[in-house]
This record gives C-alpha cells, sequence and structure tokens, in this order.
C-alpha cells in the first residue's frame, strides 16, 4: 500500500508539466490584485483551488478547497457594482454562453473596475468538464466591446501552441488507442518539450502573432455611463 502511494504521489508530480505560457497571466494578475486597495473586492471566477489574497473572493461551479462561494457564472450571486476586479482564467471556453458570462461581470463590476480573462484561441480540445468555445482576437475584442480594453496580447505564443499540439498529435498516433500509454507519452514529451517554450520571447511584439496564438489575455475596464 505505502509503494502504491508513493507511486501515485509521484505520478501527480510528474504529470504536472511546468506552464510556461501562464508566465504573462501570474505577471498580470499579481499587477491587479496589488493595485487594487486591499479595502476592495476581487472576485476569481473558476478559481478551483488557487488563493491569492484574502480580498480575493473565489467562486466556482464545484465545493473545491479555498472555494469561497459555490456557483454559476452564468448567475453571480452578487449585488450590482459590487466588485473593484474580476479575474476569469481558462473559464470562458468551457461555460455555454460566454456573452451572458461577461454580461454578468460588467453588472457587478463598479465603473472603473477591472477585468482579466484569458480566452483560447488555437488549444486541443480540454474539457473540464465541457469545452465549447475558442476565440480569435476579433472575437475576444467583441466580447468585451463593453469595455475600455487596457491590454490585449498573446498569452501564450506561436510555440506554445505548436508544441502543445504536436504533443497531443504524437501522443495519439503512438499510443494505438491505449488511454495509459497516451497519458504517458503526454507527459514525456511534455517534460521534453518544456524548455523550447522559451523561444515565444524571441518575437514578443510581432504584430501577427494572434494569427497563430494559442491564447490570449485581455485587460478591460467597465465603462463610466
Amino acid at each position: 500500500m505505502k509503494i502504491n502511494g508513493l507511486i501515485n504521489k509521484l505520478y501527480r508530480k510528474i504529470k504536472k508539466v511546468p506552464d510556461f505560457g501562464s508566465r504573462i497571466q501570474k505577471k498580470e494578475i499579481e499587477k491587479l490584485i496589488n493595485k487594487i486597495p486591499s479595502s476592495g473586492k476581487i472576485l476569481n471566477i473558476g478559481s478551483k483551488n488557487c488563493s491569492y489574497s484574502p480580498n480575493v473572493i473565489n467562486l466556482d461551479i464545484a465545493k473545491l478547497p479555498n472555494v469561497d462561494i459555490v456557483a454559476d457564472a452564468h448567475f453571480l450571486p452578487f449585488r450590482e457594482s459590487s466588485f473593484d476586479g474580476v479575474i476569469i482564467t481558462a473559464v470562458l471556453e468551457i461555460v455555454k454562453d460566454p456573452q451572458a458570462v461577461i454580461r454578468e461581470i460588467e453588472r457587478i463590476l463598479k465603473p472603473g473596475g477591472i477585468v482579466l480573462a484569458t480566452l483560447p484561441f488555437l488549444q486541443p480540445y480540454h474539457p473540464d468538464p465541457t469545452d465549447y468555445h475558442r476565440f480569435t482576437i476579433e472575437g475576444v475584442k467583441l466580447l468585451f466591446n463593453n469595455f475600455e480594453v487596457k491590454k490585449l496580447c498573446n498569452n501564450r505564443g506561436p510555440f506554445s501552441m505548436f508544441l502543445w499540439i504536436l504533443r497531443e498529435f504524437l501522443s495519439i498516433v503512438f499510443s494505438f488507442n491505449c488511454d495509459t500509454l497516451s497519458k504517458i507519452i503526454n507527459i514525456m514529451l511534455g517534460w521534453l518539450f518544456y524548455p523550447f517554450h522559451f523561444l515565444d520571447h524571441l518575437w514578443p511584439g510581432s504584430r501577427r502573432l494572434h494569427i497563430i496564438s494559442a491564447s490570449f489575455l485581455i485587460i478591460g475596464s467597465k465603462k463610466y455611463r
């Protein structure tokens, strides 16, 4: 039993390949939290187990450690203009109606309040527990057209996108329909390919990266009316 426990623990650590693309996201989230006073309130939608700071309220569809409120993002249980900031990362692709979620975010934000979101473009299918949508850069702008856009950039570059798709492709081709073997190959390739993600830094300002970006990060503020 002890050996099985150690094996399971080792597997959980090994399967978590470092996520290079999330460094941009992490940096911008830290900026947002530092910008809003400790007396302000920030809502983290689809938080899972993460924990940022005492003034960040974690909301998720499932009851997990560090989740403060269990609710559906389509129907946020808060009054209008009650939050200074909203964080929503890797969520808008798995909800049925992204526009309804964005309307709810706009409703609960104070005028001038900040929303930080990430949205996928060229990414493999990754249900959590569902996976419905992908967004081009024009699609991101349209979804947030009621906000004043402060920043819109690639959250993951072209190498991150290519290597992720290549991992999935090779794990499918060489697993011969064996799910366990597919997972093993995917994890091994994830660690093997990881150093090459740093190549994304070579062209950070290219105007054409949005054509093959894996995902986008947008920061917007609620307009004063």
